[in-house]
């Protein structure tokens, strides 16, 4: 098993245990969180799930010296469409090529905004319904896989199913110590009740 190492051309390979290793905890501390909360809050309100496909020219990974080419997509990379954020991205411009995928979700967290319904509105003023929420009576729950604009995008079901029904049979405990609603409430109390002084 090769943990790490180059190929003829001296390019830097990862190696199988690397790549278990990230999947492993990709999984348990990003995965299992997203795929049961879908399924939570799919129950109490219309909740709409997405992956994002989209390898852009800049990545989260750039600022470890990696690449998304090697990597893969990072867990934030979204942000850098929705913000433009330089904390961690190179400033996108409108020049770019990757100012589309800004553009299409702008558009479409804008309308979720507004409309409380994740629609594409075109140059024409017309709302494009492409995105379906969570249906919580599905065993999988149904997200949109987002890639370079709308008419590639596209809805599936959750694309680590199997890894997640793996990591719940494993029974591990995920909930706080605590009841978060009765702290909260607590300190909601204490810092903004009436008796506060």
């Amino acid at each position: 098993m090769t943990i790490c190492g180059r190929d003829a051309n001296g390019c830097t390979q990862r190696g199988v245990l690397i790549d278990v290793l990230l999947q492993f905890f990709g999984d348990r501390y990003f995965m299992f969180g997203i795929r049961k909360g879908l399924e939570y809050h799919s129950k109490l309100a219309e909740t709409y799930g997405f992956v994002i496909d989209h390898k852009g020219q800049h990545s989260s990974l750039e600022s470890l010296g990696l690449h998304v080419r090697d990597w893969g997509v990072s867990h934030i990379d979204d942000l850098q469409y929705l913000l433009n954020s330089t904390l961690y991205f190179k400033a996108l411009r409108t020049s770019d090529p990757d100012f589309r995928m800004t553009d299409f979700m702008v558009n479409v967290w804008g309308n979720f905004v507004n409309k409380g319904r994740p629609v594409y509105t075109n140059e024409d003023g017309e709302e494009i319904e492409f995105w379906t929420p969570v249906n919580p009576a599905l065993r999988a729950p149904n997200v949109i896989r987002l890639t370079d604009a709308l008419y590639k995008s596209q809805m599936i079901e959750f694309p680590f199913e199997r890894r997640y029904q793996l990591w719940k049979s494993f029974k591990l405990r995920d909930d706080l110590p605590i009841d978060i609603r009765k702290s909260f409430d607590i300190d909601f109390r204490l810092n903004f009740g009436p008796n506060r002084s």
